[in-house]
């Protein structure tokens, strides 16, 4: 019998398929897995654990070190900006390959870059910049000479960008002497998988925006660290959106990495460009190191019940309850700034439900039949934009391509329209005051604690889950909140791994629908030695409070442990 011929490929199934083909051909042979080598890796539960066999040990040593003591080893001539591109980007095509995190590769570009650093080291002595030889991934949101920016939709494949589409925070990268050599998928609106690459350590640092919590969902997940800043600290220019110009309720950026110290490495360089220069609608505000001091002196010394630290904790905001594992983590952190002197308060502010409702029909300004529910599914997982629910379809349409799983009840609605502008300013309006509402219980909260100081910082979940299985996510009030005030917050892990929870006592959906539909979800065995984080938040612009806040509850959370 003759071998039957593979399907010829047509449309959007043909123009996915060679853009597959274009990465892998990106990728170096000798760092290409064979079929066997594929095989055995997805076998494995933890990806982690496999990739670093395929690695050398130098490159093991190098993709090893978190971003402050990578760039000192750049910086004092331990290794040169050569081999740790070399190694971050072998380590990051081992990532895509065992989980198609990446939707662009450009390593010739970046090893370039990486010969031009080594030779201005070598003839001055010293570092270009700041980051000198950073290896930094990039959202595929953000726009790079010679690379697609195609946010998970067939039909914007093959439009590369050139300079000009170019962003202010881009140009700040690499004037601070960073390398950038990929940058990773967003499937069709789903969550970044910056995540994904960061977690298996085929990046230093990761650029994201953070819409309804795109940068701090995925670290979470992970067990990592990102901060999301209040909108206008950092530039968004040259950003890639299915609309453009959206007023209000256009997102932040976000900065991820494996622990706080990498993070401020990067916020902190980028505000040293002035990127206010460059972009109007950025704030002129510079890197204030006496907001950080200002927390730091009440900090105390872990285990001495020295703390003088204000913290409110958001155990539920009434809609949906958390996992067990995530509600374990709450009471772990809570005790241990207990025993550390610090102070926290319960925190009940006005209900996030509704608000972060508000803000998705705000962002999405179309309409659409009315939604109740704040789940990822009802909210037809709607990107930020003016209109976007029609431009979202038409985007789809245009390749042929169907529809996500997420997508697919947006898709199927029939004559989604835009909204009329004055429905859009009184779902501005409803935000505005729920933000002076929130900014109100905040100012009595202050009043109410027993040392006569105001609240430094509100820690609460950053999802009402752990990673779930696909198509099982979907709430995301408790992540929303931060963008519906604008505040900046900060993800951390309270356990990275190894800790198995104890789920007795669940009670089941006994607060709406949508905790009937969370709580559901919980799976035992699911959560067994996940990562368990959660956030910081601090007031508008306070992103060195927040930072700050987040090394303290990280000092405490190590002494514990």
């Amino acid at each position: 019998m003759a071998a039957a011929h593979p399907k010829k490929l047509s449309g959007w199934e043909a123009v996915t398929q060679q853009k597959r083909n274009d990465l892998l051909a990106r990728i170096p042979r000798h760092w290409r897995l064979s079929e066997r080598e594929l095989c055995n890796a997805k076998t494995q539960t933890d990806a982690r654990i496999v990739l670093p066999t395929f690695l050398s040990p130098v490159e093991r040593a190098i993709t090893s070190l978190p971003a402050p003591e990578l760039l000192h080893a750049i910086h004092t001539g331990d290794y040169t900006a050569c081999e740790v591109a070399g190694a971050f980007a072998h380590r990051a095509v081992l990532a895509h390959q065992l989980t198609n995190c990446l939707s662009e590769i450009d390593l010739a570009s970046a090893m370039a870059r990486a010969q031009e650093l080594d030779v201005y080291f070598r003839e001055h002595g010293r570092p270009s910049g700041p980051l000198h030889g950073l290896p930094v991934s990039l959202m595929d949101r953000f726009n790079v000479e010679g690379l697609d920016s195609t946010c998970g939709f067939a039909s914007w494949i093959g439009k590369p960008k050139n300079v000009e589409d170019e962003g202010v925070l881009l140009r700040s990268l690499r004037q601070a002497g960073v390398l950038i050599y990929c940058k990773t998928n967003v499937p069709m609106g789903a969550l970044v998988r910056e995540g994904a690459l960061l977690a298996l350590g085929g990046s230093a640092v990761g650029i994201a925006t953070d819409l309804v919590g795109s940068s701090r969902i995925p670290s979470a997940f992970t067990g990592l660290a990102a901060l999301k800043t209040s909108e206008g600290r950092l530039s968004a220019s040259g950003i890639e959106t299915i609309l453009k110009g959206l007023p209000v309720a256009s997102g932040t950026i976000g900065i991820m990495s494996q622990d706080v110290q990498s993070v401020e490495l990067v916020f902190k360089a980028l505000l040293e460009d002035a990127p206010w220069r460059r972009d109007p609608d950025v704030i002129e505000m510079p890197w204030r190191p006496e907001k950080q001091y200002a927390l730091q002196r009440r900090a105390g010394v872990p285990g001495q019940r020295s703390g003088r630290l204000v913290f409110g904790l958001l155990k539920c905001d009434g809609n949906v309850r958390p996992h067990p594992n995530i509600a374990e983590g709450l009471r772990h952190l809570e005790e241990a700034l207990l025993e550390d002197g610090h102070e926290v308060l319960e925190w009940k502010p006005p209900p996030h439900a509704g608000a972060v409702e508000n803000l998705v029909r705000l962002a999405d300004h179309s309409e659409t039949e009315k939604v109740t529910l704040l789940t990822a599914q009802s909210l037809k997982l709607k990107i930020f934009g003016s209109a976007s629910g029609p431009a979202i379809i038409q985007a789809i349409k245009a390749s042929g391509e169907p529809p996500v799983s997420s997508m697919l009840a947006l898709y199927d609605q029939q004559n989604v329209t835009c909204s009329s502008a004055a429905d859009f300013w009184e779902m501005c309006q409803r935000r505005d005051d729920y933000r002076h509402a929130y900014a109100n219980y905040w100012a009595q909260m202050d009043g109410c604690t027993a040392s006569g100081r105001p609240i430094d910082g509100i820690i609460m979940p950053v999802a009402a889950t752990s990673a779930a299985r696909e198509g099982e996510f979907s709430y995301l009030a408790y992540s929303a909140i931060a963008n519906v005030l604008d505040l900046p917050a900060f993800v951390f892990p309270v356990w990275r791994s190894g800790h198995s929870p104890s789920p007795g006592g669940f009670r089941h959906g006994d607060l709406s629908p949508y905790d009937c539909t969370v709580s559901e979800t919980f799976r035992e065995g699911d959560v067994q030695n996940m990562p368990v984080c959660l956030q910081v938040v601090c007031p508008r612009l306070q992103e060195e409070s927040t930072l700050a806040l987040a090394e303290v509850i990280n000092d405490t959370l190590r002494a514990r442990a």
